[in-house]
């Protein structure tokens, strides 16, 4: 029965709710805590929306900066190790300055920031234990140190006369969240903060490093969620040179990739009615296809500067392997752009070659780290690295051992998390799609036999016997396997065509190992 009455709020102060009293929510400090003598913990971060940026972004006046923030030894410790441990990774090589640099600088001069970084540094540090448990438990529930920090960082932002309030911080600040929301595993706030962030960027000026930090973020909204109806599009148009320009240097190509790779995605969701059926129609048919020919004719263009380009732009050894992470965007950009409008799965058996050539690159690129970087690779990174274009090949690519060379590079090569790409995840709808498609049982031995069998043996699976498209579902499962060892499954939910030809639904569940 709907509750009568007054609503129940759930605001209050971490210590009230312990002690089961009233908390009078008064800022910045709860008297009822101060009045007894106790120190409050804080609250609770407050649910997705609960602040709108319009209060976020009031004009408030500039404080006097601080050479150095005042903290405890533990808070001392979490700005070390996100300078020394965290910063460096969470970029990937072409992050520039932005998180070595223009965020620890920031976070001397802005207490907003400096608590979201503390926030940020103790949530990779704990990032793995118990993550695919916690992911609808929700995560955010797990890390009393985090959370305590994200508040004050809300506080900070929200409360006059303690933050800046300029552009740059908000935008920066904001960027800061998002980080900790991937970090936490919840989608729907990272994505609402994406949103506010591009939609603030579309109406003012800011530093051009946080212009490409969103342009890059701009991606990753349309590969999670199918709303591409309002999702905001950064106006922000970072075009290649014309036919027979080249660029600048290796920034400018990463940002005109980013602009052509976002919208070459949301293309794609935006033409889901076309390709299954399935939803409203976004845009024509026709409106569609135009825009489908112009952005394949931008990715040409760009990868014609590129080619000009890469030869002159004198990077260190490092760098060549962004080159590659490079082209192989540009590749699954162009298969993603020329399959978009069709119903009928087999037009990816036509870019066979793009597939193999992102399986070339990647391993590659596995040679080179094992050789050069034995070391542990990062736990999380805040950018897109090889893990959703090597699932990409595993689910789009039915050449059998192609799509099983990728399978198994994405156990090694990606770090467990890029932004909200899980590596785990992603690689056990793989094996099940695979699965499923093929009639087989992937199994190591059962990946040995398979590529070492020549490959007129292995036949394409026919159009009715592929996978459309997958959504994960809340459904959750931890039971104990063999010899006491705990398995965790994850229900799905798979587009495969009927006997018919329509599109519908079919469940299965998928183990992470």
């Amino acid at each position: 029965m709907p509750r009568k009455g007054l609503p129940k709020v759930r605001t209050g102060r971490v210590t009230c709710k312990v002690r089961k009293i009233k908390c009078d929510e008064s800022r910045p400090e709860c008297q009822r805590c101060k009045s007894t003598g106790r120190t409050c913990d804080g609250y609770k971060p407050p649910p997705s929306g609960s602040y709108s940026w319009s209060h976020l972004l009031r004009g408030r006046p500039r404080p006097a900066l601080t050479p150095t923030p005042s903290a405890d030894p533990i808070e001392l410790r979490g700005l070390a190790f996100f300078r020394q441990v965290v910063a460096p990774v969470l970029g990937g090589p072409l992050d520039g300055s932005f998180w070595t640099h223009l965020v620890a600088q920031v976070t001397y001069s802005e207490p907003a920031a400096r608590h979201a970084v503390l926030a940020i540094s103790s949530l990779y540090e704990a990032f793995g234990a118990r993550q695919l448990e916690l992911e609808f438990a929700p995560p955010h529930d797990g890390n009393e140190f985090a959370i305590k920090h994200y508040n004050s960082a809300i506080r900070h932002i929200v409360t006059p006369h303690a933050s800046s309030g300029s552009i740059d911080t908000v935008l920066l600040v904001c960027v800061l969240f998002i980080c900790i929301e991937f970090l936490r595993g919840d989608a729907k706030a990272a994505i609402s903060h994406v949103s506010h962030g591009i939609s603030l960027l579309n109406s003012s000026k800011a530093r051009s490093d946080i212009v490409s930090t969103f342009r890059h973020l701009a991606i990753f909204p349309y590969s999670i969620t199918g709303d591409a109806a309002t999702f905001p599009v950064l106006e922000d148009a970072h075009l290649p040179p014309t036919s027979g320009g080249s660029f600048e240097d290796l920034f400018q190509a990463q940002g005109s990739l980013d602009s052509l790779l976002s919208r070459s995605v949301r293309l794609v969701r935006t033409s889901e009615h076309h390709r299954l059926g399935l939803g409203p129609e976004l845009q024509s048919l026709e409106s569609a296809a135009w825009d489908q020919r112009r952005f394949d004719g931008d990715l040409d263009a760009w990868w014609s500067a590129f080619s000009i380009s890469r030869e002159g732009f004198q990077l260190p050894d490092p760098h060549e392997a962004t080159l590659l992470t490079l082209e192989v965007r540009w590749l699954a950009a162009k298969i993603l752009t020329s399959t978009c409008l069709s119903p009928d799965e087999t037009i990816y058996d036509a870019h066979m070659d793009r597939f193999r050539r992102i399986v070339e690159i990647a391993t590659q690129e596995q040679a080179t780290r094992t050789t050069t970087s034995p070391t542990k690779s990062p736990k999380f990174t805040f950018v897109m690295g090889f893990c959703p274009v090597l699932y990409f090949v595993v689910v789009k690519c039915r050449h059998l051992k192609l799509r099983l060379a990728a399978l198994t590079l994405m156990k090694t090569l990606p770090c467990p998390r890029e932004t909200l790409w899980d590596a785990v995840t992603l690689h056990a709808i793989g094996t099940r799609m695979i699965e499923i498609e093929h009639g087989i049982e992937v199994t190591p031995d059962e990946i040995k036999t398979l590529q070492s069998m020549d490959e007129s043996e292995l036949a394409l699976p026919e159009d009715g016997k592929r996978i459309r498209d997958s959504t994960l579902e809340a459904g959750l499962d931890v039971r104990k396997g063999d010899g006491g060892t705990r398995v965790v499954r994850r229900k799905i939910r798979f587009l495969v065509r009927s006997w018919n030809g329509s599109i519908e639904a079919m469940h299965d569940w998928v183990t992470m190992k």
